[in-house]
């Protein structure tokens, strides 16, 4: 499929338009390392970008061509989701992104990918990504997501107030802050719901059994599967450890955590990506977020971050000495199904929000 150049300089040579192939690699490249802002060397390069694009399981990306260079992209995951009680094939966007000098070349991919037949779910996003959502009539969903943060060393709780300041050799003094930081805060670890409840760290031989487990009473929940944590499981070490921690009672699997930990520049940082539960329960999510707060903190984590849209997920994040200090609006697409009205279990586990900050 072609169309005219948008807002390109020179002729008005049609654009060309196709699928993300193991070809098409370095000309995606050449494209996403400008807008990642990153100069790794071509083995980091080759490592990450096969990882990302090519042997991540059920996915699609739609590439502008402008002769041999890729202009544009627009990515997407297909995942399942529990939509009303039913499991539905979603699609969740990643990178959708054109070169400055091909302004408006993404559109046409966007439009491309919103004539495929899945619904879809944004949250986040540039601000421009933000703006262009609702003109192409993606709707707000009545649910807020909440971002949340545990910060438990004196240097991440010194970083911001000293980046502020107007003077020369702030980021030095941010270096001595996390080189010289102490705790300041413990995390509150709440009571298993039984017993006889435990709590493993799965390896990646434990990815070959089905693992998923499905939540109930949400009107939209997303659901992790063997597949995608496998994939996540073999993420190249410079993306940090992903981590999947499975809670039982009784002998029973009930929950898992699904977890990052990576290199913020000066700290070790995390992420709890995702919790699900077979039973939505305040004890229950409770002991989930403590216990997977303690061990990423075990394992060095000094700041921890986590995002939900759940309203008993974020009082747990708060009774764990979180704190909320921002809140995104999830946006829907479909033709067909409008967006689900009650509560949703949506989280960092969507699209490549929880793979960002890449490596530096």
């Amino acid at each position: 499929m072609v169309v005219s150049r948008q807002g390109a300089p020179g002729s008005a040579t049609p654009l060309e338009f196709g699928p993300l192939t193991p070809e098409a690699l370095p000309a995606v490249k050449d494209l996403l390392l400008q807008h990642w802002k990153r100069t790794w060397s071509d083995d980091l390069a080759d490592r990450i970008f096969r990882w990302r694009f090519i042997e991540r399981p059920d996915d699609e990306a739609i590439l502008a061509w402008d002769g041999n260079r890729c202009v544009a992209i627009v990515d997407s995951w297909i995942r399942r989701y529990v939509v009303n009680g039913e499991i539905v094939r979603m699609r969740e966007l990643g990178d959708w992104y054109s070169r400055p000098e091909y302004r408006g070349a993404g559109l046409q991919p966007m439009w491309m990918m919103m004539r495929k037949p899945e619904p879809m779910v944004g949250m986040g996003g540039t601000a421009m990504t933000q703006t262009l959502l609702p003109r192409m009539n993606w709707k707000s969903m009545p649910q807020q997501a909440g971002d949340f943060l545990l910060r438990l060393s004196s240097g991440v709780v010194l970083e911001g107030p000293i980046k502020r300041l107007p003077i020369f050799g702030a980021s030095r003094l941010v270096g001595l802050a996390h080189r010289f930081s102490v705790p300041v805060r413990r995390i509150r670890r709440h009571a298993p719901p039984d017993s006889g409840s435990a709590v493993r760290c799965l390896s990646g031989a434990d990815f070959d059994a089905d693992v998923t487990l499905v939540p109930s009473g949400y009107a939209l929940a997303r659901l992790a599967d063997r597949d995608e944590l496998k994939w996540l499981h073999s993420a190249p070490a410079e993306m940090g450890e992903f981590n999947v921690l499975l809670f039982s009672c009784r002998g029973k699997p009930v929950a898992l955590s699904v977890s990052r930990l990576f290199s913020q520049g000066d700290y070790q940082a995390a992420y709890i990506m995702h919790i699900q539960a077979s039973e939505r329960s305040n004890a229950l999510y409770a002991w989930i977020v403590g216990e997977t707060a303690d061990y990423l903190a075990r394992r060095g984590a000094k700041a921890i971050r986590c995002r939900t849209t759940c309203p008993q997920l974020k009082d747990a994040l708060r009774r764990a000495a979180f704190f909320e200090y921002a809140s995104l609006q999830p946006r829907w697409w479909s033709r067909s199904l409008e967006a689900p009205g009650g509560d949703a279990l949506l989280s960092l586990l969507r699209g490549d929000d929880a793979l960002l900050p890449y490596p530096p």
